[in-house]
């Protein structure tokens, strides 16, 4: 099982899109969303809104192959993917697809094993 989570910006004045893009995915457009995840292989996604130093939304994604699904969301022509990409692009300014890339994660800590160096800065 593989994660990500990566942070986007939300742009100046989009917090009452935000907001109704929250309202959609758990209500209208909630089956299209549970439909899509799933075909992707994603098996959790969490969205938290942070609002300091920064207004931004972030992103926790799981699933056997994390890479395969980031790709799958970003090249998929389905109409969900489609009204998708359009929102997240007016909140934040950056559609899904430019997201494709796995971000590189540098250590992981879990209770029973400890801390885990998995990568290395520059």
């Amino acid at each position: 099982m593989g994660s990500i989570a990566f942070a986007l910006p939300v742009k100046p004045g989009a917090k009452a899109a935000g907001d109704k893009f929250i309202d959609e995915l758990t209500g209208g457009m909630a089956d299209g969303h549970h439909q899509q995840n799933k075909a992707l292989g994603l098996t959790r996604v969490k969205v938290f809104r942070q609002h300091t130093p920064h207004d931004m939304v972030v992103v926790y994604l799981e699933g056997p192959n994390i890479g395969k699904s980031m790709e799958g969301r970003g090249s998929s022509d389905h109409k969900f993917e489609e009204w998708f990409g359009k929102m997240v692009e007016e909140i934040t300014g950056h559609h899904p697809s430019g997201h494709a890339a796995p971000a590189e994660m540098l250590y992981d800590w879990h209770p029973e094993m400890g801390h885990s160096r998995t990568g290395h800065s520059s």
